[in-house]
């Protein structure tokens, strides 16, 4: 499937499901309750939410700078919101990814290597949501229907089970006889050496755990702005799994995919689907809004590269 195509389909999923959700959920019921929503918490939503990806580009700067990557942190920490920009605002084949690979490269490393350094921040993103998951699933153990309590906590623990596994992986010598191996042991490498000391290790778990928990407070700020009142628990339980589902490439951005598996899952909690759409969409728009502000320093920064060019 061309890139072109790839990114039609996400866009016809994500309309497509967005327009179900709205159906089945009353698009005036849902618009009537954003519109009605408190402006003080979804302030509070945002401020939480924004922290969380200030804190998720230091998380990247430190990987970076353990990989002996040069640049400073208000480098990474533009390169991330722009990185955001291209996720949420721009529907072509270059994602948010791709984008801060390519604008490591710029300062002169090779693409691949600048695409380990964003893999494994990558995957101490994911790491955490299943940390998160697996810690407060076990907390509230009786939120979620059993097979769904269980299924759950059978992914996040082999999902932290096969994130040790990978740390180690360049170590098995005997696997050098295979081509792919090369492929895996370069990011394994890496990953091994920005945790290779207790500290390391502890500071890194304790960054990503933050942005997620950050984060997933955001969207309980959210739920008080449209009168939904559960625990912060509750949304640390409910939201791993959701924004597990939108990493999934099948929709434009995460939209559709977040809205349906907040309504499903909020559902469980007796949450309303009118409201649980309505809140994944401000929690959608929040990002938006952090890809306005990516698009703002792309713009800029387009335009002092032209304006050295021309010098």
């Amino acid at each position: 499937m061309n890139k072109k195509l790839k990114t039609a389909v996400k866009i016809i999923v994500s309309f497509g499901l967005m327009a179900l959700l709205l159906k089945i959920s009353g698009p005036e019921k849902v618009l009537k309750t954003i519109s009605g929503s408190d402006p003080f918490m979804l302030f509070a939503a945002f401020a939480l939410i924004f922290a969380g990806t200030v804190l998720a580009a230091y998380r990247w700067f430190k990987v970076m700078s353990v990989l002996d990557f040069r640049g400073g942190f208000g480098f990474y920490l533009k390169s991330y919101f722009m990185g955001v920009f291209f996720n949420q605002l721009l529907p072509s084949s270059i994602g948010g990814d791709a984008y801060r690979v390519i604008d490591v490269a710029s300062l002169g490393y090779r693409k691949r290597d600048a695409f380990v350094g964003v893999l494994i921040d990558r995957g101490l993103g994911i790491l955490g949501i299943f940390i998160v998951n697996i810690i407060f699933n076990n907390m509230l153990p009786g939120l979620l229907p059993d097979a769904v309590y269980r299924a759950l906590n059978i992914i996040s623990g082999a999902g932290i089970a096969g994130f040790a596994a990978f740390v180690f992986l360049h170590k098995i010598s005997f696997l050098n006889r295979f081509r792919l191996f090369g492929v895996l042991a370069r990011p394994s490498a890496g990953l091994y050496k920005v945790l290779d000391t207790p500290f390391r290790l502890v500071f890194q778990l304790c960054l990503t755990v933050a942005v997620h928990i950050l984060t997933f407070a955001g969207v309980y700020f959210i739920a008080l702005s449209v009168g939904v009142d559960l625990s912060v628990s509750a949304f640390m339980v409910i939201m791993p799994p959701v924004v597990l589902l939108t990493i999934i490439p099948v929709s434009l951005a995460g939209w559709g995919i977040r809205e349906g598996a907040m309504a499903g899952l909020m559902g469980f909690a007796g949450v309303s689907k009118e409201l649980a759409v309505s809140m994944s969409i401000i929690f959608g728009l929040t990002y938006i809004v952090q890809g306005m502000a990516g698009l703002v320093l792309w713009v800029k920064s387009k335009g002092g590269k032209a304006d050295a060019d021309e010098s």
